[in-house]
């Protein structure tokens, strides 16, 4: 039996003080928050949303799900839509047998193209970003009760609450960002269907090029460590998906 009926549940029983440390908490990377005043005042104003906000009725309850990356102590939040939960217990079922996991100590002795296809290898449903969901709809489905025990409640409800207020509280935000995205992408569709010449577009090393300006060296970025950062990418995105995996059986289980 799951804890919160929904995720507007898990806000309105979760701690606001905690959560607001948390939200404070999350990486510069992640977020923008200068000082907890100004953490405080966004996580309220959301608050004040989400009470106000009914969660939209559904005859299946998708989950949301937040889960460590293994970069860095970043995490990802995102969510399974039910109809994919219930394809992937089918595919599970009938399969005779499931990979084992690899261990830490295997992973060490693996080639770092043979541990990308061990990560691309575990079958987990598809995950999908929510900053640009409408807050009703996520507010309606249920927070994985695994990624609660593990990470905390509060810890959680920040990771949504950050995707939430990606483009800020008011609504009017995310449509202005959701209509320049439209806007965009009808211009490179116009654009590609044209007789016009293609833009140009600059390479990877042409961008770096740019940001060093004279401190630009071929060697900014020697090989053996852009090999170490590409084997340490494969193991995250193993261990990611691992952790993903044993999120969903444990709801399929409950």
């Amino acid at each position: 039996m799951s804890q919160y009926a929904n995720i507007k549940d898990a806000f309105l029983h979760c701690d606001v003080d905690k959560l607001i440390l948390e939200y404070y908490k999350i990486p510069d990377g992640e977020s923008s928050k200068v000082t907890i005043e100004c953490a405080s005042t966004e996580v309220h104003a959301a608050m004040e949303r989400i009470k106000q906000t009914q969660p939209e009725k559904a005859e299946k309850q998708n989950l949301l799900i937040v889960c460590k990356t293994f970069e860095e102590n970043e995490t990802d939040t995102f969510c399974v839509e039910a109809d994919d939960i219930a394809e992937w217990e089918k595919r599970r079922a009938s399969k005779s047998e499931q990979p084992e996991e690899i261990g830490d100590e295997m992973l060490t002795f693996m080639d770092t193209d043979a541990i990308f296809d061990a990560a691309k290898a575990v079958d987990v449903p598809t995950k999908y970003a929510i900053e640009f969901c409408e807050w009703k709809d996520i507010l309606s489905w249920k927070l994985a009760e695994l990624s609660i025990a593990w990470y905390g409640l509060e810890f959680c409800l920040a990771r949504v609450l950050w995707e939430m207020v990606f483009f800020g509280v008011e609504p009017e935000k995310m449509e202005k960002a959701v209509e320049r995205i439209k806007n965009s992408l009808d211009e490179a569709k116009k654009e590609l269907e044209s007789d016009n010449a293609p833009r140009a577009y600059k390479n990877f090393e042409d961008v770096v090029k740019e940001i060093l300006g004279d401190d630009y060296d071929e060697n900014w970025y020697p090989e053996e460590e852009r090999e170490k950062d590409r084997r340490n990418l494969a193991i995250a995105s193993y261990k990611c998906c691992k952790e993903y995996e044993r999120i969903i059986k444990s709801e399929v289980q409950v």
